[in-house]
């Protein structure tokens, strides 16, 4: 925030692990062990007026083109999150002997859990290209946690592998 109101809010681009001032506590993600989600904490930080996102844009323009954009390039990553949570419960239901290996609704959830992260790796390349693809991002997501729910649907045990998830069993 820049200033009070609406117009006051701005965007900058910035290195945070080089800037005194930025302050990161890593989110533990279930699901997603190579997610490096952070909480960023500023205080007494400069930014330079330079690092200023979209100067060539009105100030009506900036934050609302700058948030969809931020928006669009997130949507594959919940996407994987909710991927990488069911792999994570088929790995549970294998691992608590509730299916076999070969079991046909296994082997076919996986099949489908790989297309849809495949799907969401294209996506996030293109962005990585610098495309624009809000549609494609919005589909990509959608189709991912449909994907991640009918797996976790036709899991056995699936109720008992999420209380596992959410509240680990306490052992000797």
């Amino acid at each position: 925030r820049t200033a009070s109101g609406p117009l006051g809010l701005n965007v900058f681009a910035f290195a945070p692990r080089h800037q005194d001032g930025v302050f990161a506590e890593r989110i533990p993600i279930n699901g997603v062990p190579g997610c490096n989600v952070s909480h960023l904490t500023f205080r007494d930080l400069f930014v330079p007026d330079s690092a200023l996102l979209g100067q060539h844009l009105r100030p009506t323009e900036r934050f609302a083109r700058s948030a969809m954009v931020t928006f669009d390039s997130l949507r594959p990553c919940v996407g994987a999150i909710a991927l990488g949570v069911a792999r994570s419960t088929l790995d549970l239901a294998l691992q608590q002997r509730w299916a076999t290996p070969r079991s046909s609704w296994l082997l076919k959830a996986r099949r489908q859990l790989q297309a849809a992260m495949s799907q969401a790796r294209m996506i996030c390349k293109r962005f990585e290209q610098g495309e624009t693809c809000g549609r494609d991002a919005g589909l990509a997501k959608i189709t991912a946690t449909r994907v991640a729910e009918s797996a976790l649907a036709d899991t056995p045990g699936f109720e008992t592998a999420i209380l596992v998830m959410v509240k680990p069993p306490t052992g000797s």
